[in-house]
């Protein structure tokens, strides 16, 4: 078991030095953008960004579900190079012809959600980036399935950071204003998508086979919604900002949502090692000890995190945006969360995919996302962007209960409720005592909460089992071993 789970961490460490680095480039938007921008710019740009994301939740159909798990049960290479093509072509196609129904309405959406129908241009541009942003993603999603997390990155991250550039390049110097981050988006996507394809052309033979596509839709099928759902929850709150409050407070929300994202960092490189990674080992034996044990980790891990951004978030805010922006740290701590406990799902519902109960995920996250309306409904009106985040929350956490609930019955896992929810409860009190005891940002306030995180870490430690510690000093030596080996190469 200890060697399933070193593979699993080296993955995830490879994923997480990825995703940090496509964090850091967007990190690094974030001082640009909010002296460039309004507040008000700031929040119609994120409203005609999610938009575009409606259409990837719409077109994915559970398409990557399938592909996820057909991939390491098709063993003829040549039925497998058919698989991909198939799931490929007839994603490509309804990805474009979604598209073109939003560009025709588009003035219509923007006259709706942003009062103004002129902002529809800014939408036109964002959602025709969406089908080369598919693309890249189809073919990094590949290298991830064949365990190549190295060539994973060769696509997100050469996409990202020439986007970047470009995009910093036109709204900086050229003065383009949002058109600019637009075009930037654009340009990149196009040229990366057909990087990606010759890069992966070798995994696929351009045969459709439409079994193919009826046995991955029918896998997928009920996950379908799913895309859509989490959209509702992690984005429909700017709708209900603007529409109750004003698009400043979208702006406000979306620079918390973006410093509480460095957790979504941690969670998403998870993400991607360990779906291969479940599927993988699914006929292996004590299966369900290695999934309850990843769940234990995978708190311990990102609870760390999530206190410390929660902890400094308004030293984070107030460090990197002009003063209007700094009342966006009072999200950051729910959102933080709320991207923790997102994670949880792949691990607490990993028996509804083995067993093919996916539609159980699917009414999970459909009540979820109903509940998350409502609750932005009625906090957002009196709690503004806080409402929204912990609405957020809240969401998420309905939605994991669910998911456990039915995982449980036809695929009963041990977890370590216990010992989760004891390290949950700590982490907790010491974010309150962190937030609203210490003063913030002062030198004496900074030192004790370097304290609380380092107690934090303490706490964590010894909550492990003596064999863990073992475990956890034979992986620091191993770690170290070879990072020594290859300094003395060097």
């Amino acid at each position: 078991m200890y060697q399933k789970f070193k593979q699993l961490i080296q993955h995830s460490f490879i994923y997480m030095v990825g995703t940090i680095l496509t964090g850091i480039v967007s990190f690094v938007l974030i001082p640009i953008y909010t002296r460039v921008f309004s507040t008000t710019d700031y929040g119609i740009l994120d409203v005609v960004l999610i938009t575009a994301k409606v259409v990837i939740s719409l077109s994915v159909l559970g398409l990557y579900a399938g592909l996820s798990m057909f991939y390491f049960h098709e063993k003829n290479e040549e039925e497998k190079k058919t698989m991909v093509s198939s799931n490929f072509i007839f994603l490509l196609s309804v990805t474009v012809i979604l598209c073109l129904i939003t560009i025709f309405f588009s003035k219509e959406i923007a006259n709706i959600f942003l009062k103004n129908s002129a902002y529809g241009i800014y939408l036109i541009l964002a959602v025709a980036t969406v089908p080369f942003t598919t693309i890249i993603s189809f073919c990094s999603t590949l290298y991830r399935l064949s365990f190549q997390p190295v060539k994973y990155f060769y696509i997100i991250l050469g996409n990202l950071l020439f986007g970047t550039v470009l995009s910093i390049y036109l709204v900086v110097f050229k003065e383009m204003g949002l058109f600019g981050v637009l075009y930037g988006s654009l340009i990149s996507s196009i040229i990366f998508s057909f990087w990606g394809l010759y890069l992966t052309k070798n995994q696929f033979n351009w045969n459709f086979s439409l079994q193919k596509i009826k046995d991955l839709l029918k896998f997928g099928l009920p996950l379908a919604p799913t895309g859509l759902m989490v959209w509702v929850i992690d984005s429909s709150n700017r709708y209900f900002l603007s529409y109750f409050r004003n698009v400043s407070d979208v702006g406000l929300y979306s620079v918390g949502f973006k410093f509480a994202a460095i957790l979504l960092l941690v969670t998403s490189a998870f993400r991607l090692a360990n779906a291969p990674f479940q599927y993988s080992i699914s006929r292996e034996n004590r299966v369900k000890e290695i999934y309850a044990k990843t769940l234990t980790y995978y708190m311990f891990a990102t609870l760390f995190l999530a206190v410390g951004i929660s902890i400094f978030s308004k030293e984070l805010v107030s460090l990197f945006t002009p003063l209007e922006y700094l009342n966006g740290y009072q999200v950051i701590a729910p959102l933080a969360f709320s991207f923790l406990v997102f994670g949880i799902y792949q691990i607490a519902g990993i028996g509804l995919m083995l067993c093919k109960k996916t539609y159980y995920v699917t009414y999970s996250l459909g009540i979820a996302s109903l509940a998350s309306v409502l609750l932005n409904f009625f906090l957002i009106p009196y709690f503004g962007i806080v409402g929204a985040a912990f609405a957020n929350l809240l969401a998420y956490l309905i939605g994991l209960s669910l998911i456990h609930f039915w995982n449980q019955k036809y695929y009963h896992i041990d977890f370590e409720i216990k010992r989760i929810v004891k390290i949950l409860l700590f982490s907790v009190g010491l974010i309150l005592f962190g937030l609203f005891l210490i003063p913030p940002s002062t030198l004496f306030g900074l030192l004790i909460k370097f304290v609380l995180i380092l107690f934090f870490a303490l706490g964590v430690y010894f909550s492990l089992e003596l064999s863990e510690k073992d475990r956890l000093k034979l992986l620091i030596n191993d770690i170290s071993h070879k990072l020594s080996f290859k300094k003395s190469n060097d």
